[in-house]
């Protein structure tokens, strides 16, 4: 599976979401211009997401990884919130089932 949300510029498009990449892939047509790909997935499914027009970042350009600068970005744009509110944000179901 690969995660994906679309941004243009800093407007959400679409809300993150996990999905195979050929099921991400039938999403793009509606996606206005080239859709940019980086982390790890992009990486793991480069050949798959550039046969459907997906632009990767290069291996080594730091794009596959968050930056620190960019976690602390996103932190003082959010509003602030208590710990006990904070939540996590699950994209797929667990690997692992209960026995």
């Amino acid at each position: 599976e690969v995660f994906a949300a679309l941004y243009q510029e800093e407007r959400e498009l679409w809300p993150a979401f996990a999905a195979t990449p050929e099921a991400l892939l039938k999403r793009l047509p509606d996606a206005p211009g080239t859709p940019l790909a980086a982390g790890t997935g992009s990486l793991r499914f480069s050949q798959v997401l550039q046969a459907g027009g997906v632009w990767i970042a290069p291996a080594g350009s730091g794009s596959h990884a968050p930056s620190a600068l960019a976690v602390c970005r996103l932190g003082l744009s959010a509003e602030p919130t208590s710990i006990e509110t904070a939540l996590p944000h699950y994209l797929r179901e667990p690997d692992a089932q209960p026995q």
